[in-house]
């Protein structure tokens, strides 16, 4: 009676709670014996890791600094580094590849050791395995990528074909969507280089392009006018004429492959009226000094004058006398130094001077 007892005291309304518990112990029991980091994922471990999720961080050994957020977010992580995933299955089979960042469910999924790796987006590098360098934002860019590295997609399914092709930019809604294998390749606007499979070093800005075509650039696709600043006004030495051809080819010709034929001389006209006279031009530089001309014949010598008569003796000094000469000048003969003196004196143009002078007297 203990027994009916008990079973009437439980209520309708909460039995099924009491069945759940027997239920929820036999699943305990029977979920996987241990995890890889204990306790189960709630926070911080060693070593600078965080997992949050159910088998995040599962098979993490030495690994450092790395981030899992998600349901097996980064499940085959044994010793990579300073990684991040926030997504179920994010990063999940990576293994020893360092500083990759997967953002979205399945983002970098396939990855094991590329390294440096960006995936912001649902199956963003989804199939990515060992290329490094690479970013993805939107829903499946660049999810078929293997090991092409370097690559940068930004849009829905941008660069989604990319296998090995590398150094590739896609900006748009399915820009570079085919590309396989081609590398150096621009595409920016929707559907971009769409077209573009293996061809390299293409440009493509809102065209979609043209499969395996290469150093190729594609502007537009329906515009029917053009305006490029720095063209018009700009004289360029040597030119040469740019031609356009009906696809839209541009490129450059001899001017003189663009001449036609030469038409008839058409019929004189009238003579014009005369016009005006113009202004009198500049002078003429001088010319050059002629050479000299030749030296004329030396005249005859005239002849010899009569010789004068002497003239009266000079006075001369007289012993006792003074002689005043420049400082320093050669002593004269017949005269004795006897001193030096100062002499102020003024010059033609009304300065005082000042001389020094050397005195000399008579013997």
């Amino acid at each position: 009676m203990t027994t009916s007892q008990f079973t009437n005291s439980i209520n309708p309304a909460t039995a099924g709670r009491f069945l759940l518990i027997p239920l929820v112990l036999v699943c305990l029991a029977l979920s996987p014996a241990a995890k890889a980091v204990s306790p189960a994922p709630d926070g911080g471990y060693a070593n600078q890791n965080t997992a949050e999720g159910d088998d995040a961080l599962f098979s993490l050994t030495t690994g450092v600094a790395n981030t899992a957020t998600g349901f097996e977010a980064l499940f085959n992580n044994t010793s990579g580094a300073f990684n991040t995933a926030s997504g179920a299955f994010a990063l999940f089979s990576n293994t020893t590849g360092n500083s990759n960042t997967a953002t979205g469910v399945s983002a970098l999924q396939s990855n094991t050791t590329g390294n440096d790796n960006t995936a912001t987006g649902p199956n963003a590098l989804f199939g990515n395995l060992t290329g490094n360098d690479n970013t993805a934002t939107g829903v499946s860019a660049l999810s078929f990528n293997t090991t092409g590295n370097n690559n940068t997609a930004n849009g829905y399914q941008a660069l989604q074909s990319n296998t090995t092709g590398s150094n590739n930019t896609a900006n748009g809604f399915t820009a570079l969507y085919t590309n396989t294998t081609g590398s150096g390749n621009i595409a920016i606007g929707v559907n971009a280089g769409f077209f573009l499979t293996t061809g390299n070093s293409n440009i493509d800005i809102d065209n979609y392009g043209v499969a395996a075509e290469a150093n190729t650039i594609r502007i537009g696709d329906v515009q029917t006018a053009t305006y490029i600043a720095g063209i018009s006004g700009v004289t360029i030495a040597s030119p040469l004429p740019v031609v356009i051809n009906a696809s839209g080819h541009l490129g450059t010709a001899d001017a003189a492959s663009l001449q036609g034929p030469t038409g008839p001389t058409g019929p004189t006209g009238p003579t014009g009226p005369t016009g005006a006279t113009g202004a009198p031009g500049t002078n003429g530089a001088t010319g050059p000094i002629g050479p000299t001309g030749p030296t004329g014949a030396t005249g005859a010598t005239g002849a010899t004058g009569p010789t004068g008569p002497p003239g009266p003796a000079g006075v001369g000094f007289v012993t006792g006398s003074l002689l005043f000469l420049p400082a320093g000048s050669p002593a004269p003969s017949g005269f004795t130094q006897i001193g030096t003196t100062q002499q102020q004196i003024k010059n033609l143009n009304g300065q005082n001077l000042i001389h020094t002078l050397d005195v000399y007297q008579k013997n």
